[in-house]
């Protein structure tokens, strides 16, 4: 998100991430529960304001966000879900009239992908589909367990920047394998 709002420091960034609400309840449901289950957090900012939102500003909010579900009961799971019907609507209006560049994240790590066989052999290499979205990161794990893989779908501008960000780069395995 760095490189993408490095071309337009007046740009507002929201981050949508969508957490796992069952270990984060009390009492906890077990990963068997059926349906989905999660919250979205929308962590944001505006890059304008200066130097309060230099390295980690996003992160910090992230983990506020989702650190504030921690402890959710079912009482309360289920009066928000009656508040967020009711926001949705006031928010979509709210978010139309403001200029914000979104991201989505989203994990694919922990989902057996390579352990798969369908009777022929597990797969060679597991890849996210080339969906015509635009600001969205997929992470996976990596074929052989160590460590894992980011699919980032952002404009071409965008990714000449991404690929070339020396902070990611420091955490790739190997510096062509973006």
């Amino acid at each position: 998100m760095r490189a993408a709002v490095g071309e337009a420091r007046t740009r507002n960034t929201e981050a949508l991430v969508p957490v796992n609400l069952r270990p984060r309840m009390r009492p906890p449901l077990t990963e068997d529960y059926f349906g989905n289950l999660f919250a979205l957090v929308y962590p944001s900012g505006s890059e304008q304001l200066g130097a309060e939102h230099e390295q980690g500003f996003l992160e910090g909010r992230l983990r506020d966000a989702i650190s504030g579900l921690n402890g959710t009961t079912h009482e309360e799971l289920m009066a928000a879900v009656a508040v967020v019907v009711e926001r949705a609507v006031g928010l979509a209006a709210e978010r139309a009239e403001v200029e914000v560049e979104r991201y989505l994240f989203t994990s694919w790590c922990r989902f057996p992908f390579y352990e798969t066989d369908f009777g022929w052999g597990g797969p060679a290499w597991v890849a996210v589909p080339p969906y015509e979205l635009k600001n969205w990161f997929v992470l996976m794990n990596a074929r052989g367990g160590d460590g894992f893989e980011v699919w980032a779908f952002l404009t071409e501008a965008e990714m000449e920047g991404f690929a070339k960000d020396p902070e990611l780069l420091a955490f790739t395995s190997s510096p062509g394998s973006i």
